[in-house]
């Protein structure tokens, strides 16, 4: 290939490469001038190319560095607002208080009811798993868990000896439990209305 065609493949790249620039660029005039004004040949545009490349790279990092940061920020605003809420719902049981108004709302205790903890996914059978992925649906295990729950409560508030067991037999055949789950405690929580 002669220096002339090999000169004249480059200038087409180049220009080719201009417009290319255009298209990404949009409407972003000073990324146009500044990129390829004056650049002539195709290795200048390539050089200031890769010189873009490194700059957007490290923008990139900034950006993602700095946003991990204002996640991990929010994340322990988060848990301090939950460490507070737990205090506030901690003095109202103890002050035997359901609700109060303050200046900056009202604070009302309600129940919550227990929420399923997945102990070890891979023990739990696959009809609790939804079709076709399969994902496990924590809805089906919590139905089953509560009934069981329901069922074992009932069997073991009956007086007679063995009119219960015979009824915590059948719970347990019909009520199966669920490997690999179990249900929290569930406890209270607040709800808080600001003015």
């Amino acid at each position: 290939m002669s220096n002339a065609h090999a000169l004249t493949k480059e200038t087409q790249a180049a220009a080719v490469l201009r417009e290319q620039l255009r298209d990404i660029a949009g409407d972003d005039e000073d990324m146009i001038r500044d990129m390829i004004e004056g650049e002539t040949s195709l290795h200048e545009l390539i050089s200031v190319l890769v010189l873009e490349v490194a700059h957007d790279d490290r923008l990139a990092a900034a950006a993602k560095l700095h946003a991990d940061e204002i996640k991990k920020r929010g994340d322990r605003i988060k848990a301090r607002a939950e460490i507070k809420r737990a205090l506030i719902a901690n003095a109202m049981e103890q002050g035997g208080l359901k609700r109060i108004e303050t200046a900056a709302g009202t604070v009302t205790r309600k129940a919550v009811a227990p929420k399923v903890i997945i102990t070890d996914e891979s023990e739990i059978p696959t009809v609790y798993f939804d079709i076709p992925d399969p994902k496990l649906s924590t809805r089906r295990v919590g139905e089953a868990l509560k009934a069981r729950a329901k069922a074992m409560a009932e069997a073991t508030a009956i007086e007679g000896a063995e009119e219960r067991a015979a009824a915590i037999a059948l719970a347990n055949q019909t009520y199966r439990d669920v490997p690999g789950a179990s249900l929290s405690n569930g406890g209270e929580t607040i709800q808080i209305v600001t003015r």
